[in-house]
């Protein structure tokens, strides 16, 4: 408890609060027309999203990028011969809308392997689960269509007019740099981690809902188990915000000694009725006594 106690202490507070950013991987076509998609391009400004497929590559997306011609699988890859000869060394295409029958995803990555390709690029509009020791990612019909019609391939050899790169994806950061969760999708001001110093960890800031005005005369209770619980008042009338930190459900502290407290919403509005109020108009300290 007393551990727990001088942890909290050693940093500030402040209530603020960001938005989580998706990640993903891309594909840019090299020297050739370009797709509309500009969102999370990596390189190029214009680039074709692409969903890796976690069970592929043996568990682990691609460290470094992987640039090549794609080549045309026919009938949807479902069988060895539907890779063409000039497969070796260069990525797959494999469009599951030119499947005739059941076919696993795992074995059309796997018939790409057997043909030597380096990856394959899985035509589809949801997601797939591809098992194989090759990287396998999704990419949407209406792309998968841009690759095979406008960028284009050798009807002969399968080979692609231009050559393509797949992208290694960007990390994704946590909801913000404390690892909070539960937070609004609009908070009021963009979250912060201090500096700290040698006596005292980094100041951390805590998500509040964008419209919230203020969090002001903060106060915190520590229950028997060790459960943090940090509240603010917004002023009259508009209420108070709740704040937990329980570490069996939340998680350890973070590396910086932060806490990846959960945020609770509002166990009393006030005059003012969100979507964040707890059931009942609970008062706070009624609240604690539910909570985790």
């Amino acid at each position: 408890m007393k551990k727990l106690l001088r942890l909290f202490f050693r940093g500030a507070i402040l209530l603020l609060a960001v938005a989580p950013l998706a990640a993903q991987n891309t594909v840019d076509v090299i020297g050739g027309p370009q797709p509309a998609n500009t969102a999370g391009c990596a390189v190029l400004p214009h680039c074709i999203p692409a969903v890796w497929s976690t069970t592929s590559n043996a568990g682990s997306d691609i460290s470094a990028p992987i640039a090549a011609n794609f080549v045309f699988a026919s009938s949807g890859g479902a069988l060895p011969t539907d890779f063409p000869a000039a497969t070796s060394g260069r990525i797959c295409l494999a469009d599951t809308r030119d499947l005739t029958g059941t076919t696993l995803f795992g074995q059309i990555a796997a018939n790409c392997q057997v043909a030597r390709g380096v990856a394959l690029l899985l035509v589809r509009d949801s997601a797939a689960t591809a098992p194989s020791a090759i990287p396998v990612f999704i990419i949407s019909t209406g792309n998968g269509d841009f690759l095979r019609n406008t960028s284009g391939f050798n009807a002969t050899t399968g080979i692609s007019n231009y050559p393509l790169r797949i992208n290694v994806a960007v990390a994704t950061p946590p909801p913000n740099p404390t690892g909070q969760h539960n937070c609004p999708s609009g908070q009021a001001v963009t979250a912060y981690v201090g500096p700290g110093t040698a006596n005292y960890n980094p100041n951390e800031s805590l998500c509040l809902p964008a419209g919230a005005g203020q969090a002001v005369e903060p106060s915190m209770t520590v229950d028997s188990q060790g459960t943090i619980y940090v509240e603010s008042i917004r002023g009259v009338p508009g209420g108070l915000d709740l704040w937990r930190w329980y570490k069996t459900t939340d998680g350890g502290p973070n590396v910086n000694g932060t806490l990846p407290f959960k945020y609770e919403g509002q166990p009393d509005c006030g005059l003012f009725v969100t979507r964040f109020v707890l059931p009942a108009g609970l008062r706070p300290e009624e609240a604690m006594a539910t909570l985790p």
